[in-house]
């Protein structure tokens, strides 16, 4: 913090923000990450450009913001590879240790039939007893007349693969699609 403040202490003034506040956070985060100081710019633009996210001209900013975030999360691709195999005790280093797993992951689902798997029903892979996950929500399409949901399913599951619901202690199939359910024609 010191560094932050000689800066300005002879003026008896600063800009707070552009000479106090970001330079002295984005040292902060620099060094939890376990980052070398010099990189704190770096690391305040890119926080820069991920703060358009809340303007008001968000389209006109998405590129500063995909810019901000590609750049973020190159930073945190190469910490982390930097650091797999290490004993380094920061943020970072203690994440590489971890190697959490990951969790379950949203999926949309197109049923068969016309009964629809509705919040909190489970999902199986075909002629499974154990649970693969959980349906979030769910509805009969008026518009495409079947069923469709989405449900929060353990491990990767590719699209086409197919799935059983229990609806009411009957097994209902339904298979793994993409979004959007339904594009209308152009025309």
């Amino acid at each position: 913090m010191a560094q932050v403040i000689d800066n300005f202490q002879a003026r008896g003034e600063c800009e707070f923000m552009a000479e106090f506040a970001e330079p002295f956070s984005a040292r902060v985060i620099t060094g939890l990450l376990g980052l070398e100081e010099q990189l704190w710019p770096k690391v305040a633009d890119l926080a820069t450009k991920l703060g358009y996210v809340f303007s008001v001209t968000i389209k006109e900013d998405l590129p500063m913001i995909e810019e901000g975030l590609l750049g973020i999360l190159d930073l945190a691709k190469d910490l982390i590879h930097g650091r797999e195999g290490s004993d380094r005790d920061d943020f970072v280093g203690r994440a590489a240790l971890s190697n959490p797993t990951p969790g379950p992951r949203l999926y949309a689902l197109k049923g068969e039939g016309k009964r629809a798997a509705r919040a909190g029903y489970q999902v199986f892979l075909p002629g499974s007893a154990e649970t693969l996950g959980e349906i979030t929500s769910g509805v009969l399409s008026p518009t495409l007349g079947y069923p469709i949901g989405f449900a929060y399913l353990s491990g990767e599951v590719e699209t086409g693969t197919k799935l059983e619901a229990d609806v009411r202690g009957t097994r209902v199939g339904c298979e793994v699609v993409k979004t959007p359910f339904y594009r209308r024609e152009n025309g």
